[in-house]
Order: C-alpha cells, then sequence, then structure tokens
C-alpha cells in the first residue's frame, strides 16, 4: 500500500496572510531549516507595508531573497524561502518555518518544493540549509532530502537562554537531479 504524500503549494505572501506571517516572527520560528538571516521580530505595520509593495521577502526584508507562503489545502501553514541568492557564485540557502502541522510530512514537502524551485533557477547550482543542533526533526529532513552535513558554527546561535551550534548542510544540483528525482511530483 502506498501512502500519499502531503502537497504543499509555495506562493508570493499576500496581506491576507499577515497574521499567519506575524505569528510566525513573533514565535521566532518554529523552523525546520533555519533562515541563515535570522527573524527579528518586526511590528505589523512594516510588515503590512512591505506585503503591500509586494515586497520579494517581506518577514525578513532580506534583499537578494525570496519568500513564499506554504499553502496546504487552501490554508497558509508556514513560510519558506530562498535566502540570499548568489548568482556569482551560484548558490542560495533555504528556509521553511511551520506554524503548525508539524508531523505530518508537510514540512518536508516543503523543502522538496522549495530545492526544485531553486534548482529549476538559471544558475543556482547549490542550496544550503543551517539547523540548529537541538532541532533533531530539522535534521533528519535534511538527510533524508539528501542533504550533506558539512559544518558544525559551535554556539553559533541563541536558543532561549543558551548558546546552541549551527549545523550547516548543502546539496548540490546534480545530486538533487539524483536524488531528488523521485521527488518531483511532490
Amino acid at each position: 500500500m502506498k501512502v500519499a504524500r502531503p502537497q504543499v503549494t509555495l506562493r508570493r505572501p499576500v496581506p491576507h496572510d499577515l497574521k499567519l506571517l506575524h505569528a510566525l516572527d513573533s514565535n521566532q520560528l518554529d523552523s525546520e531549516l533555519a533562515n541563515p538571516m535570522g527573524f527579528n521580530a518586526i511590528p505589523s505595520s512594516i510588515l503590512e507595508d512591505r506585503l503591500r509593495r509586494g515586497d520579494s521577502a517581506p518577514l525578513t526584508g532580506a534583499r537578494g531573497s525570496e519568500e513564499f507562503t506554504i499553502e496546504s489545502h487552501g490554508m497558509a501553514i508556514g513560510i519558506a524561502g530562498l535566502y540570499e541568492i548568489d548568482l556569482y557564485n551560484r548558490v542560495t540557502s533555504i528556509g521553511v518555518s511551520l506554524a503548525s502541522s508539524r508531523g505530518q510530512g508537510l514540512g518536508y514537502a516543503a523543502h522538496v518544493a522549495l530545492l526544485n524551485l531553486a534548482f529549476s533557477r538559471e544558475g543556482i547550482d547549490r542550496v544550503v540549509g543551517h539547523i540548529k543542533s537541538p532541532n533533531v526533526p530539522a535534521i533528519r529532513v535534511a538527510e533524508r532530502l539528501g542533504m550533506t552535513l558539512e559544518g558544525r558554527l559551535r554556539a553559533h546561535r541563541r536558543l532561549a537562554d543558551a548558546r546552541v551550534d549551527l549545523l550547516v548542510y548543502g546539496i548540490l544540483r546534480d545530486e538533487w537531479v539524483t536524488h531528488g528525482s523521485s521527488e518531483k511530483s511532490t
């Protein structure tokens, strides 16, 4: 018996997503793969302005980045992004954050959609994800995606009142074409 994989859609954030985006921002994002730019709590009015203007990265305001609302069954469930898109070095970083729905495979499905998007672009040959070391589910997602642990930045991020390591995972276009070929329909 084959189990159906959850379906997700990535779309540009719109003003209607403000409540979700602000909740994610205020919660410091329960990240599957942490955004390397870091998220800082911002006032709703600034977020609303960014959405109205159609900014490519309304939550972070990061230049050279693009953020997407993750939707499943018509409901906005999180945000995903391509961060620090560097066409000279042909690399980008990814981040996925879910408001809820943990343990249902939606984070994994969103990562597949994001990797497919990243590697469908001309000029991107490498994708990197940063994960806080205590986030074991995110580590499992990265490994299931075929990403390789490339490094550990010791005591690099704050988590509550403690310092935690930041794990650097990466995947190359050729590896995704091979590993991700079974994931294309997700």
